[in-house]
């Protein structure tokens, strides 16, 4: 049995390129004061992610100049009273307790947490002169507000037919070389094999100057059926909810502290809808059984956009809905809010917690089978907000409509 005895934060700050950097612990910072939101989705399900993540943090007696615009790595430390199973008792000659033999022997163990990293975008003081108050972001806000449309435009007019393993290895090593990736950058349901085939002309006419790198990653992410985002660590990483590798089980939740869920899980989609070129569709699909169907609208991908051949749109379209199984029953979920203390079920310091962005979850309601109500739910956890230090909550929530439409739900019927 492990007992948790006490939490510490350190927030470690470095500027660019600069070795020494300084770090500020407990004394100088505001209890509780802490708030992390990450995100997969906002709102309606799409897939492709890359939704920066903030810290913010209430600082006392430190200059807001000091920490204004530098790296910053935030650590949780807990220690932990061991008892029981993970205890030794070694024998004894005798039935009395003696130096060989100790009953109820315990130790302490002391675990640290990456709990973000990124870079203070704004630090102000408050009322309280005394008190700065701290926003960051991590490197998608950082690195991806970057314009790339030259570097999107000549990659277009040079290399028409590249893959989408070439375009991402150009976009990190040319322009995002500052993020770390660790494994893939991107999925595998074969859209990451398909020849391109972009047109600089629409390059020219789609974007007009002006291109964001991380419309660029979005946009690579969601072709090949994944989320981006960031690692608390501050390694870029993707996740693909369906297969969660990672965490290829479903983590059943029964203790918590409140949870809200909709009357619903959305519906399965019934087709797909892929805008490429100008102003051209790419409609995949099957007739829908159900009064109004569902269909997942590919509207705003740069590489669609981009792509001026009608044959690469159609295997665009097709991967997404066979490989990627998105008119499958694999991406229905039941949008919910669920407020539960942090756990800590594994003291492997090489093991994260194991509710996180992409986890599939399900919840126990509280009813039995005997009531005519929900008796789990089914989800993942699409979003995430956590808050405190000593006392550490987490806030775990997936949004989404019952049934998703575009302008084109009705070519699908």
């Amino acid at each position: 049995m492990a007992v948790l005895l006490n939490r510490r934060l350190e927030l470690s700050f470095a500027t660019p390129g600069v070795a020494v950097g300084f770090t500020i612990k407990s004394e100088n910072i505001i209890a509780e004061s802490m708030v992390i939101t990450r995100s997969l989705c906002d709102g309606n399900f799409k897939l492709g992610g890359c939704i920066a993540s903030s810290f913010e943090i209430q600082l006392i007696d430190v200059s807001a100049n000091k920490v204004q615009g530098k790296k910053i790595t935030a650590k949780l430390y807990e220690t932990f009273e061991i008892y029981g199973a993970q205890s030794v008792i070694f024998p004894s000659t005798s039935i009395y307790p003696s130096d060989d033999l100790y009953p109820g022997k315990h130790f302490t163990r002391e675990r640290m947490r990456y709990l973000f990293s990124g870079t203070v975008d704004t630090a102000k003081r408050q009322n309280d002169r005394q008190i700065v108050k701290i926003t960051a972001y991590d490197d998608l806000y950082t690195l991806g507000n970057k314009n790339v449309y030259t570097w999107f435009y000549n990659f277009a007019l040079h290399s028409p037919d590249a893959k989408i393993s070439d375009l991402t290895s150009s976009l990190f090593s040319s322009q995002l070389s500052g993020l770390p990736c660790n494994g893939n950058s991107y999925g595998s349901n074969g859209n990451d094999k398909v020849a391109l085939n972009l047109g600089p002309t629409l390059v020219e006419s789609n974007y007009k100057g002006s291109l964001l790198a991380i419309d660029v990653l979005r946009s690579i992410c969601e072709l090949t059926g994944v989320f981006g985002y960031i690692s608390e660590e501050g390694n870029f990483m993707v996740v693909d909810i369906k297969n969660n590798k990672s965490h290829p089980y479903t983590r059943s939740i029964s203790r918590y502290e409140s949870l809200s869920f909709e009357e619903y899980e959305t519906q399965i989609f019934d087709g797909i809808v892929l805008c490429y070129g100008e102003n051209k569709r790419y409609i995949y699909g099957r007739a829908s059984s159900y009064e109004q169907p569902s269909c997942y609208y590919c509207k705003d991908n740069v590489i669609a956009n981009c792509c001026k051949d009608s044959t690469t749109a159609g295997y665009f379209g097709k991967n997404l809905a066979d490989a990627s199984r998105l008119l499958n029953q694999d991406y229905c979920y039941r949008p919910f809010t669920l407020k539960m203390d942090d756990d800590f079920p594994n003291l492997d310091d090489t093991i994260k917690a194991y509710t996180t962005l992409g986890v599939k979850v399900k919840i126990a309601t509280g009813f039995n089978s005997s009531s005519d109500d929900i008796q789990y739910v089914n989800s993942f956890v699409l979003k995430e907000r956590t808050a405190g230090i000593a006392n550490l909550t987490h806030e775990f929530s997936a949004e989404g409509e019952k049934v998703q439409t575009g302008y084109d739900s009705e070519a699908i019927q």
